[in-house]
């Protein structure tokens, strides 16, 4: 091969790759990626070149998410939140961190915490990851995008929300101890100008009701609400969605033995009015905002 002819290969490879780098640069815009991981969750928050996911589904599909709509060049996460430590939350964890690495994690620490899942996090601290504990923050910011921790709640306001409750056989007095691993799920909304995204784990309408009942009440009102436990049947209420108000529902499920999504949960969401997004049917949900407008773009 002779000197013109390398130099026009190199030439044309230089073109390519400025015009595959210009395709994926970043807006100021934040976008929220509701990824199709199955029957499970991972939700992106992308902002510039800060990258929040909330859960890692249960395998390697989120990191084949995430190469779906960040920059090929782009291999940093600013923040990793597990909701909880159920295999369809953070299953894909390992992947993540094979692929990426994590600037911050953050976690709610129970005694249920598989062994295995322990001694990933002390590695990650080890490699450079700073990792909190979400019961000792309740509000961060990543690049103008804002995260207010919502739960679960320290013992002792565990104990002023049964004060507010009451007892009853429906609802009885609950405690960090008894509460069960999906009623722990960290409940996170993130809010960009007017734009709000809630995202909630697992938890049930116990905790539903809880959350109606907190002096924190007036950070649920969102845009976007990410459905609790893939549609399950004890999980949103009526009440939850009176107080949350959300035009469109995320429905992050996949093919499973659980009934998820219950159809109560389907019609309730239909008789208010609300848009639902499947991603067993519809894949990825894509949804970008300027802060003050929003749009739908799958």
């Amino acid at each position: 091969m002779n000197i013109p002819t390398i130099f026009l290969c190199l030439s044309l490879l230089t073109v390519l790759l400025t015009i595959k780098i210009g395709s994926q640069w970043p807006d100021e815009k934040v976008h929220v990626i509701g990824c199709n991981v199955g029957q499970g969750d991972a939700t992106l928050i992308s902002k510039g070149f800060s990258q929040i996911i909330v859960d890692t589904g249960p395998n390697e599909s989120a990191t084949s998410c995430l190469q779906r709509h960040l920059p090929f060049w782009d291999r940093r996460l600013s923040l990793v939140i597990i909701s909880h430590f159920d295999k369809d939350h953070v299953g894909g964890l390992k992947s993540l961190a094979d692929h990426y690495t994590i600037g911050n994690l953050v976690y709610y620490p129970t005694e249920s915490i598989p062994t295995e899942w322990r001694e990933f996090i002390e590695e990650l601290r080890q490699s450079g990851t700073y990792v909190v504990e979400s019961s000792t923050i309740q509000q961060m910011k990543v690049t103008g995008v804002q995260l207010d921790f919502l739960w679960p709640i320290e013992e002792g306001l565990l104990t002023q929300a049964n004060q507010i409750l009451g007892v009853d056989e429906h609802y009885p007095e609950v405690s960090a101890r008894t509460l069960s691993d999906n009623e722990t799920s960290i409940v996170v909304r993130v809010t960009y100008g007017t734009f709000a995204l809630l995202l909630t784990g697992d938890i049930t309408a116990h905790v539903e009701k809880q959350l109606l009942m907190r002096n924190k009440r007036h950070l649920l009102p969102s845009t976007v609400l990410k459905i609790a436990h893939h549609g399950s049947r004890f999980s949103t209420t009526q009440q939850f969605l009176t107080e949350v108000k959300p035009l469109l529902a995320l429905l992050s499920v996949g093919k499973n033995s659980y009934g998820h999504p219950n159809q109560q949960v389907l019609d309730l969401l239909s008789q208010n009015q609300i848009v639902i997004h499947r991603t067993d049917q519809a894949g990825d949900l894509v949804v970008v905002t300027d802060g003050s407008t929003w749009e739908k773009r799958k």
